[in-house]
């Protein structure tokens, strides 16, 4: 997923006291806020276009592949 627990924000239960607590954990930790960011910054060229581009391309193939071997 886009968000990874403890890596680049946090992931809690839909309600709003643990919310509110996660934001305020990170506020309150620059280092971590830093940390999240830097990783985010990472992740997100998991899913930029030309990742998923190439990933479609290879899924192609290996159908292509597959239907070849299959005749």
């Amino acid at each position: 997923g886009m968000v990874e627990d403890g890596v680049n924000g946090r992931i809690v239960p839909r309600e709003a006291g643990a919310f509110s607590a996660a934001i305020l954990d990170q506020l309150a930790d620059r280092q971590l806020l830093a940390r999240g960011a830097r990783a985010s910054v990472e992740l997100s060229r998991k899913y930029s276009v030309e990742a998923q581009a190439a990933a479609l391309v290879e899924l192609y193939r290996e159908a292509i592949a597959a239907r070849a071997r299959a005749h």
